[in-house]
């Protein structure tokens, strides 16, 4: 949804994203863990997570 409206400028200010990175890492000289988790959110993005948890109490 957010790749069809990133076209129309009037809408520009929905599509616009921040990035949330974590990367936690441990070397524990037995076991060694490197993860990654990347999290792009946008106006819509919310609106939707809002939306589903909204329905989901409904039912």
């Amino acid at each position: 949804m957010t790749q069809l409206l990133a076209q129309v400028q009037a809408l520009h200010f929905l599509t616009r994203s921040a990035d949330i990175i974590w990367q936690p890492k441990a070397d524990l000289q037995v076991v060694k863990y490197d993860f990654s988790i990347e999290i792009k959110l946008n106006l819509i993005s919310l609106v939707a997570i809002i939306a589903a948890i909204w329905i989901h109490r409904k039912l």
